[in-house]
């Protein structure tokens, strides 16, 4: 009758071990969990700032041809202005 107490308090540590090793296991399986998800947000981070940056780049590019269309059309009037006063001189001269 003496070890029953002994035996009991055993069992009872067995359990709390078993119980420990259950939940350290269980946390290293939520920290990989954890970290695989901080890495697939770092990748979304990334992939999203340079997006925005190749947007914000397209956007500028289209800007800057967007002004170079703008004066090449001005160009192309004055050089339709100067052609029709060739066409007035040279029909005066006639």
């Amino acid at each position: 009758m003496a070890r029953e107490p002994n035996d009991l308090v055993l069992r009872i540590l067995r359990e709390i071990q078993a119980t420990l090793s259950d939940q350290g296991r269980l946390h290293e399986e939520h920290r990989r969990a954890f970290e695989r998800l901080r890495h697939g947000q770092d990748e979304i981070r990334e992939s999203i700032v340079t997006a925005l940056g190749l947007s914000a780049h397209a956007n500028v590019r289209n800007d800057l041809m967007e002004d170079r269309l703008g004066d090449l059309e001005e160009r192309i009037g004055r050089i339709d202005e100067l052609e029709a006063r060739v066409m007035r001189l040279e029909a005066e001269e006639v």
